[in-house]
């Protein structure tokens, strides 16, 4: 069962791209504070060479997800604290790496177990904004694009367990 809804994340996704670029940089400092760990993972993509736009939506994602956290769970807004986020990063390469295969229907049955187990059974929409995220222009054509895919697929994995264990209201 979902806590989220797709309209509270909507609602926390117009909140965040509706920033002007003084609020963008401001907000910037609070994620630096508030999820520090995640916030300068992402951070170092532009350092590595991430254009400035594709490096704001990695950002917006993280931001929508602790808007969004934060309306509805302090304990699911914590930081993330690196080792928790090792072991989601750790999960992710165990997934891509299990997936890599020229066999279609073994590929079909990996994703469709990912669905089955990863996405229906926890926060889909934090699942479909990480999708969309990256869908966006110039990610996955990145050198740096499978990195990106890891790290925004192992931050939707973090929030999306920590939204496991809050009881719907």
């Amino acid at each position: 069962m979902s806590i989220i809804s797709p309209t509270q994340y909507a609602a926390a996704f117009v909140k965040q791209t509706s920033l002007s670029d003084v609020e963008w940089l401001q907000r910037c400092d609070e994620l630096a504070i508030q999820q520090r760990v995640l916030f300068l993972e992402l951070v170092t993509f532009s350092r590595d060479g991430l254009p400035a736009q594709q490096s704001r939506c990695v950002i917006d994602f993280l931001s929508t997800l602790q808007f969004v956290s934060s309306a509805i769970s302090k304990s699911a807004a914590d930081p993330v604290d690196l080792p928790e986020f090792q072991v989601a990063i750790k999960r992710a390469m165990q997934y891509f790496y299990a997936l890599t295969t020229d066999d279609k229907a073994h590929f079909a049955r990996m994703v469709q177990a990912w669905h089955d187990s990863t996405v229906s059974r926890s926060e889909s929409v934090i699942w479909a904004g990480c999708i969309e995220t990256l869908r966006q222009p110039g990610i996955l054509e990145h050198p740096l694009g499978k990195d990106i895919v890891v790290t925004l697929y192992a931050i939707a994995d973090v929030f999306s367990r920590r939204f496991a264990y809050i009881s719907p209201d």
